[in-house]
Order: structure tokens, then C-alpha cells, then sequence
């Protein structure tokens, strides 16, 4: 795989509860643990400093640990799973820009969207059928699963109607939120980073998308 620039930072996502716990760490426990421990236990300040440096040290571990576990996850995933695969390019006559082509192909494909073993879901970004009655010619098609300790894996295709080769397919992971900031899970934010291939985190809450895969699998179509 080529080199990554990425760092851990660019997968990691928070809320921002571990921050608000290592600021109560810092305002809260560590005075109590000077003046209630260390500096009663130890005379000396190399000693009572060690142990203040000890329980930061503890109470970071608890607080990103997770966050950072998540982003390594994220990072290792993306940069030796992630990224697009064109396996045949088909040309679409009569269509002159890139907004022609989605536009053609809304009416030409159908969705289907899953999370899991759950059941396939509508989407209102394809239509069902071509407006002469006929069946879709294409299916977008979009699996979401758990691929590590919270981390997210979305593949996205389009296939053919007719018997489901698959011609574009792109693998993308997406980094969950840690322990502490998961009872949060249901409110808006954070916007979290979708990789788009090794060293690529790509815009946060923008993931490589179906309009990337049409222009991938008919705009750079080989002339017949």
C-alpha cells in the first residue's frame, strides 16, 4: 500500500466527555490527592510529583484509551482495506455532462441498503424503474457492518439488475465513539471522518458516495 500521511487524529471523533473528565481530573482530584495524600505520605517534591503524575497518567488512560484504540483501528483498516475497485466501465450513449448521467441513472437503478442482518431499506435518492415501465437496469448497493471495536464498514457497488455483476465497488471505514462519549450516541455531531483510501481520510461526515461511483463506472467509459 502507498505511504499514509494520515495521523491518528485524522479518525479520531469525540463529543469532547473525555476532555470534560480529565478537566475535572485536573481541577478536582489531583488537589485532593496532594493535599489529602501526597503531601502528608511524601516530604519531598520529586515523590509528591510522581504521584500526581501517576493518577494523570491513570485517568488519561481511562479517558482515550478507547478514542485512540479506534482511531488506530480506523487507520490500519483504511490503509490496507479501503478504496475503489473498477472492475467494468460501461458507456451510456447519448449523454453529454455528468449531471445527464446521474440524472439518467436515478431513473435506471434502485437502492438497496442494509446495516447488518437488518433488512434492506428504501432510499430516495434512486428511482425504481425507467419511465417507459421497465425494470432498473442498475442496483446501488450499500452494506454497513461492524468491522472492528467501533469501527464502521461501508461497501458501496453498482451491479447489474441482471444477474449482479458487480461493476464499481468501494470499501470505506468510518470511526465510532468511545465509551464515554457513546451515551451520547443519538445526539447531532460529532461529524465523523469517512477514509477513502490509505492515507486519505477524506471530508469529515462526507463519505465516498453513489454520484462518485456512477461518474467512476460510466463517465470514463472506453469508446466501443
Amino acid at each position: 500500500m502507498p505511504p499514509t500521511d494520515a495521523g491518528l487524529s485524522d479518525y479520531s471523533v469525540s463529543y469532547g466527555v473525555p476532555s470534560l473528565f480529565m478537566t475535572a481530573v485536573f481541577v478536582i482530584v489531583l488537589p485532593l490527592v496532594y493535599f489529602k495524600f501526597a503531601r502528608r505520605r511524601f516530604a519531598r517534591w520529586p515523590a509528591r510529583a510522581a504521584v500526581l503524575a501517576a493518577v494523570w497518567s491513570a485517568a488519561f488512560a481511562v479517558a482515550y484509551a478507547d478514542v485512540l484504540w479506534i482511531a488506530w483501528l480506523t487507520k490500519r483498516l483504511c490503509d490496507t482495506q479501503a478504496g475503489l475497485e473498477i472492475h467494468r466501465t460501461v458507456r451510456v450513449a447519448g449523454i453529454g455532462s455528468s449531471e445527464e448521467l446521474l440524472h439518467w441513472f436515478n431513473r435506471h437503478s434502485r437502492l438497496v441498503q442494509q446495516y447488518g442482518a437488518n433488512p434492506p431499506r428504501g432510499w430516495s435518492g434512486t428511482g425504481s424503474g425507467d419511465p417507459a415501465g421497465g425494470g432498473p437496469e442498475f442496483v446501488y448497493h450499500v452494506v454497513s457492518s461492524r468491522a472492528a471495536h467501533r469501527v464502521e464498514k461501508q461497501v458501496e457497488s453498482i451491479r447489474r439488475a441482471d444477474g449482479g455483476e458487480v461493476l464499481v465497488e468501494f470499501t470505506g471505514f468510518r470511526p465510532l465513539v468511545g465509551w464515554m462519549d457513546e451515551p451520547l450516541g443519538a445526539l447531532p455531531g460529532p461529524r465523523v471522518p469517512h477514509c477513502r483510501g490509505p492515507g486519505q481520510p477524506g471530508r469529515r461526515g462526507q463519505p465516498f458516495g453513489w454520484r462518485d461511483l456512477v461518474l467512476a463506472a460510466f463517465v470514463h467509459a472506453p469508446q466501443p
